[in-house]
């Protein structure tokens, strides 16, 4: 009984073993998951501040000061829910496991002796695994604390914002369908992409319906595909080459995506404004790499509409099966407007990324992608925030911390670049 008792406790130390350094490797990994989100969610730099002219928030600050008065009694409630929160959860599952684990040493074990040594091992088994299982439901029990705030931030005090910058426009704070984001026919589609759509805006402008939303469009590759190299359609190499690991997730963009009705313009074949260094590179110089991972959708190099000098020297290029209906759209008027946000919010910057992958972007840029099909037009302004955000620890006071000011700023440039883009109303074709 005793050599039995003896092989058990053996076992039990075994798999004590096991399931700390998987319960290790695991939580690392939910730390790592979580940890990405957070990274992805943290509002960055307001670029939009240099796009709208700079006002003091006093009188709407006051117009807004019960809603928020009340949002910052909630903040401080999750706030304090959320302090001590590791600790104490660690506390109480350490003890809780404890308990057992002594309890079954002491019933595997010869229980005419009880040995300190019995002890040790459930106590660092206790630690290991609180630590592990503390950590992840901290992080879950935070991250719905955030969620829950977020949504009650964005349905009361955006939505009213909203109202004060335009009362035409309504606030949402769900997003839009993937099958809406790819009318744009733009971006890679297909079922290995999928759309993060987030707080979208809806109404009209001049009596024109439009909608506004936070999209992110990503896909995934493998690490190692089969590539075929062609010159000028003969192929000259075919094989397997390695991308890296870091390879496996592409984002194709990231960015605010309008939605807009067309009064005057109807074109069935769609019309695209695609960014000259977005555009691959055979379409120029014949030369192909099949299977590298690309940024935007396979474009027809005949589809050009490239005989027209008004369009000549652009940042941009633009593309339409239908020439005839396209070169009717290209008018002075149209031309300047394109050339307007061109100017206004393309960007164009090197990268000092030396791990860029080949296939990928090599430089940094906000780049404008502009479509017309059928009665309706579609931009897609890559974009470096995540706005209508607080702070993902909720620490930063409300009205301290002026988050309502950068939720007026934002909304602010929304607006402004829905009335610009409403220019294509104006222009007779």
């Amino acid at each position: 009984m005793a050599y039995n008792k003896s092989k058990l406790m053996d076992n039990f130390t075994l798999l004590f073993i096991i399931t700390a350094a998987g319960g290790i490797f695991l939580f690392w990994k939910t730390v790592k998951f979580f940890y990405k989100k957070l990274v992805g969610i943290l509002p960055k730099a307001d670029e939009g501040k240099k796009y709208v002219e700079g006002e003091l928030l006093d009188d709407i600050t006051n117009k807004l000061a019960d809603t928020i008065k009340n949002l910052e009694a909630e903040r401080v409630i999750y706030y304090n829910k959320s302090r001590g929160l590791y600790k104490r959860a660690f506390l109480k599952t350490w003890f809780l496991i404890w308990i057992f684990f002594v309890g079954l040493a002491l019933f595997l074990g010869d229980s005419n002796e009880v040995d300190i040594i019995m002890f040790i091992g459930p106590t660092i088994g206790a630690a290991f695994l609180a630590l592990i299982g503390s950590g992840i439901y901290t992080l879950v029990k935070k991250g719905t604390y955030l969620n829950n705030f977020t949504r009650k931030l964005k349905q009361e005090l955006v939505g009213e914002i909203v109202k004060i910058v335009n009362p035409n426009l309504t606030f949402y704070d769900e997003g839009i369908d993937e099958e809406e984001f790819n009318q744009a026919d733009i971006f890679p589609d297909g079922k290995n992409t999928s759309l993060r759509s987030e707080d979208t805006i809806k109404g009209t402008i001049e009596g024109t319906n439009v909608v506004i939303s936070e999209c992110v469009k990503s896909g995934r590759v493998s690490s190692s595909q089969r590539t075929t190299v062609k010159v000028k359609g003969v192929t000259i190499s075919q094989g397997n080459r390695e991308f890296g690991q870091a390879a496996d997730s592409i984002e194709y963009f990231r960015g605010l995506f309008i939605q807009m009705e067309l009064k005057n313009m109807h074109i069935p074949s769609p019309l695209k404004v695609i960014p000259q260094n977005r555009i691959r590179k055979e379409l120029k110089t014949g030369f192909v790499v099949k299977g590298y991972p690309h940024y935007i959708k396979s474009l027809n190099p005949e589809d050009r509409l490239d005989n027209n000098p008004k369009i000549d020297n652009k940042p941009y290029n633009i593309y339409c099966s239908a020439k005839d209906e396209g070169e009717r759209l290209l008018t002075a008027n149209f031309i300047k407007i394109i050339d307007f946000i061109y100017n206004k919010y393309y960007e164009k910057r090197e990268s000092n990324d030396s791990n860029s992958l080949i296939g990928q972007r090599l430089f940094k840029e906000r780049g404008v992608y502009i479509t017309i099909r059928n009665n309706r037009l579609y931009m897609a302004l890559e974009w470096n925030r995540d706005m209508f955000e607080p702070d993902v620890f909720l620490k930063n006071n409300l009205i301290e911390s002026g988050l309502a000011q950068e939720i007026y700023e934002d909304l602010k440039f929304i607006d402004q670049v829905i009335k610009e883009i409403n220019l294509f109303n104006k222009v007779a074709v």
